[in-house]
């Protein structure tokens, strides 16, 4: 197979103003797949935040992944910290399969991760910017870590993914490479096409890092992640969709004061995933209506949808939604379900345990929350608790992989 390489036009800037009429024609909200971004070498957290922002701007549900040492470790250490937090997401999420954004040495990362680590049947897409994969020779700057070694062009790291590669591990079909001429750190710039997978390269000034802040990389990357599904069902789905919306609408219009109109154009505009605009919604039902449980929930979900990495869980939003709604109705076993999500997300297994442990104190059977309380307690190191919670979701789903898989890890 020949290597292609498209090179892309300079498409227009996005525009942050919002719609009037959402798009209620895109995939539905259960089929979707949350993205989670890979850092690359010595690439913070802060280095990302504008493409994680961008995201969330436009209901692009993001996490994103802090990988040890700044990702300057072992690339192949860096690949089971992302299969950790990909078998998180996925658990928590309830989702089958993930997109990637990788930046940089990231992409190595997400490769190891599909073609040695059993991670291909999660990935949905990984689009990879600025990627070497045949090695950068820039590199040698900095050798003295793990990370820059494994990079080098003739890097046994690099050898093993040839490997994979040629002998058909790799899913080389999933894979979508953006990257630059102008790329002063990975030389030469070719490196970073891969035969067999989806290759674009820019046709406009840009650097390495502007990969990352670019605006219209941005707009490369959503198209990239895009599921176009125009069946006929789905058509008319959408169209019911807007016309409630313009029926809401105009009765919001007419009734500025009515708390269950917002509410119910909130919970639409929740259903279709588009996050923002629910939550102005259901913002203003509870102004109106301080003690509506109903919209602290869906608010709550919205919210959840919209985390950030380094949000504070005793100052979270969405947790502190929760709580009233726990507060107002004791027996919510949702709200404490996804409040321990929440906590889960953020990093505090502790508290996301508990929470648990109160949803299945009001309903035994609840199947979600062993799951997840099985994987907490795997992450607090209390294996006897988390064997116990996985057997509980084995007798209840005989044939649950997620149990069977984390049973066997023990």
């Amino acid at each position: 197979m020949s290597l292609q390489v498209e090179t892309v036009a300079k498409p227009q800037r996005l525009s942050d103003a919002l719609r009037e009429l959402p798009d209620f024609a895109g995939p539905p909200l259960d089929v979707r797949q949350p993205v989670l971004f890979v850092p690359g070498f010595f690439t913070t957290q802060v280095h990302s935040a504008l493409m994680r922002k961008w995201f969330q701007a436009y209901d692009i549900e993001v996490y994103n992944l802090v990988l040890s040492r700044f990702a300057a470790g072992s690339l192949k250490r860096s690949a089971r910290e992302l299969k950790r937090k990909v078998e998180e997401i996925s658990i928590l999420l309830d989702a089958e399969s993930l997109h990637l954004v990788c930046f940089g040495a990231g992409g190595l990362v997400a490769r190891y991760y599909a073609e040695w680590l059993e991670g291909a049947g999660r990935i949905r897409r990984a689009v990879m910017l600025g990627t070497p994969h045949h090695g950068s020779w820039m590199a040698f700057l900095g050798a003295l870590a793990p990370a820059a070694r494994e990079m080098l062009p003739d890097a046994d790291f690099l050898q093993e993914l040839k490997v994979a590669e040629d002998n058909g591990h790799a899913e080389l079909g999933s894979y979508v490479n953006i990257f630059t001429p102008w790329d002063a750190v990975i030389l030469p710039y070719g490196s970073c096409a891969l035969e067999g997978s989806t290759n674009l390269k820019i046709g406009w000034f840009c650097t390495h890092m502007g990969l990352l802040w670019s605006q219209r990389v941005l707009k490369m990357l959503m198209e990239a992640l895009s599921e176009v599904r125009s069946t006929p069902g789905r058509a008319a789905e959408a169209g019911r969709a807007r016309a409630r919306f313009q029926e809401i609408s105009e009765f919001v219009a007419e009734n500025p004061a009515e708390a269950g109109a917002f509410f119910s154009r909130g919970a639409l505009l929740a259903e279709h995933g588009h996050w923002g605009a629910a939550i102005r919604d259901l913002d203003q039902a509870i102004q109106l209506r301080p003690d509506f449980a109903e919209a602290l929930y869906m608010r709550a979900r919205a919210l959840s949808r919209r985390l950030r990495y380094d949000e504070n869980p005793l100052q979270c939003q969405a947790i502190r939604d929760f709580n009233h709604v726990i507060k107002a109705k004791p027996g919510h076993v949702e709200a404490y379900y996804h409040r321990g999500v929440c906590y889960a997300l953020l990093g505090d297994w502790r508290r996301a345990v508990d929470s648990w442990d109160q949803a299945l104190i009001l309903n035994r059977d609840y199947f979600p929350a062993y799951l997840a309380r099985g994987l907490g307690h795997i992450r607090l190191g209390e294996s006897e608790s988390a064997q116990a919670d996985l057997r509980e979701v084995l007798r209840l789903q005989p044939d649950n992989a997620e149990a069977a898989r984390l049973m066997q890890a023990l």
